[in-house]
């Protein structure tokens, strides 16, 4: 038997040190920026998601995690109009969050309902202001349950029965 006149097996062949061309330095830095900026929008990706999860169950911690939540800020809101427990409501602080959730978001119906009920509680009042704020959150959005009852409040004030029927319509829709 001779054993040097047989080929080598595909398992003793030597293996390339590299299957693929090694990109140049410019590459390697625009790649690298890519990762970095894919993996930022992930993360701000992340925490919007986390927030608009947690902006109903507990405003406070989206707001830590996603500080611009309108849906939160307003939540906190009506957290301070309403107070808690024996501590009274709080139209300023109301007024603040409200002010905060309108920058983030212009057209937020809960927001501007807020607002117009922290105008509204302020010692003096000004329901004049507070009227415009609740039909501007009306024309805005009419899936706003707290501004269709307000709406339905003023309307049997100023004994306009139709207006406030055409709102309970709207109320039992949503």
């Amino acid at each position: 038997m001779v054993t040097g006149s047989r080929k080598k097996s595909r398992r003793h062949r030597a293996r390339k040190p590299f299957p693929f061309a090694v990109p140049d330095k410019s590459t390697l830095i625009k790649g690298s920026l890519l990762g970095l900026g894919v993996m930022g929008l992930a993360w701000a990706s992340g925490a919007y998601s986390a927030g608009s999860i947690l902006r109903n169950a507990d405003p406070r911690r989206a707001i830590q995690i996603a500080g611009d939540q309108p849906n939160a800020l307003s939540a906190l809101a009506d957290q301070a109009l309403l107070g808690t427990g024996k501590k009274p409501g709080d139209p300023a602080a109301a007024r603040r969050y409200a002010l905060r959730a309108i920058h983030s978001q212009a057209l937020s119906p809960a927001a501007l309902r807020a607002l117009a009920l922290s105008i509204e509680a302020r010692p003096g009042g000004g329901s004049a202001a507070a009227g415009r704020l609740m039909r501007l959150s009306d024309k805005v959005s009419r899936r706003d349950l707290g501004s269709q009852i307000w709406l339905i409040e003023d309307n049997v004030r100023l004994g306009k029965i139709s207006g406030a029927l055409l709102h309970y319509d709207i109320a039992m829709r949503i």
